[in-house]
Formats: C-alpha cells, structure tokens, sequence
C-alpha cells in the first residue's frame, strides 16, 4: 500500500509538470546554453550509524532538467558485531524540478554491499541494484552553493539493501 501511494504522488508530480508548462516556462526563462558543473557533495541519513559521501556530474539540459550521475561511498558501523563495512557504487539520477525550489527525483544505484550471512557469520559482497523516487527541495546558498533536502522511497528494498529503511532522508550540501 505504501509502495503504491509513493508512486502515485511521484507521478502526480510529473503530472503537474506537464500541466502548468507556462508557469514554469515564466519562472525558468533563461536562455543560458547547457552547462556541466561538477557538485561534490556530503549527504547525512536520517540513520546515525551511517555516513554517505557522493560527488556527482550532472548537467543542466534545461533549467528545470538535471540529469546526473555519481560515485557512492557508504560507511556503516554495525553495532550488533562491533564493525564498520563500506559500500561503494554508482548512481544515474535525475532531478525534474517543479519551480525553482522543489524537485522530483528518480535515481538507479548499483552497489556493492557487505553481506553478513547468518549461518557462518562471514561477510560476503554481493552486488544490489535499488530503485529510488522521491521529491526534495533545494535552496540557494550563494551562486554555485546549495543545501537539499530529499525524501526518498527505495522501490526495490532487501535486506541486503545498504540503507535499511524504506524511506531515506538526505540532508546535503553541495559546493
């Protein structure tokens, strides 16, 4: 049932999207060419045992289009067996901003996970793909710097998913 309400606002805002093409064609006005900027970023997740760092390349196709990817390193401490594992990947994402504030986000994340397999108790690597959706809101800083706030929902989350809940909160800043 959750998983059905994410995506039906998920597209319900791109659906607002494709109505109101006049108010953000009046807000984006701008007829600067495609620019490539390079954002390293520091995420923080709602989780306290876990720490996310991820320099992206996006590109701004359109002012209210920013597709992207980047590289994903996630460091999480497990306290039941007192160690830290790390997790490396990548992501492609896309950013489709509703006003010049508020976004929808959809991202593909491949990692590679430190799977602790409960008979043996060895940890193993295994390869995850997750499916994110979400909607965030960015605000300017200065001209090139900007802190974010995403919600997130994990469409295809396991229990060998790096990030154990559902939902994700990301808190970052980009400079």
């Amino acid at each position: 049932m959750t998983c059905r309400l994410i995506i039906f606002l998920f597209f319900s805002l791109l659906s607002a999207q494709v109505f109101s093409q006049a108010s953000i064609d009046s807000t984006f006005k701008s007829n600067e060419p495609a620019s490539i900027t390079i954002n390293p970023g520091f995420n923080y997740h709602l989780q306290f045992s876990h720490l996310d760092l991820n320099p992206t390349l996006s590109c701004h196709l359109k002012p209210w289009l920013q597709p992207g990817l980047g590289l994903n390193y996630l460091y999480h401490y497990r306290h039941s067996e007192r160690k830290g594992t790390s997790t490396l990947g990548f992501n492609v994402f896309t950013n489709l901003y509703i006003n010049k504030f508020i976004y929808a986000h959809a991202e593909y994340l491949f990692s590679n996970v430190a799977y602790l397999n409960k008979l043996d108790y060895k940890f193993t690597r295994v390869n995850i793909v997750n499916y994110f959706v979400g909607v965030g809101y960015r605000q300017n800083i200065s001209n090139n710097d900007y802190a974010y706030l995403s919600l997130l929902f994990d469409l295809t989350h396991t229990d060998n998913s790096p990030y154990k809940n559902k939902f994700l909160l990301k808190i970052g800043f980009t400079f």
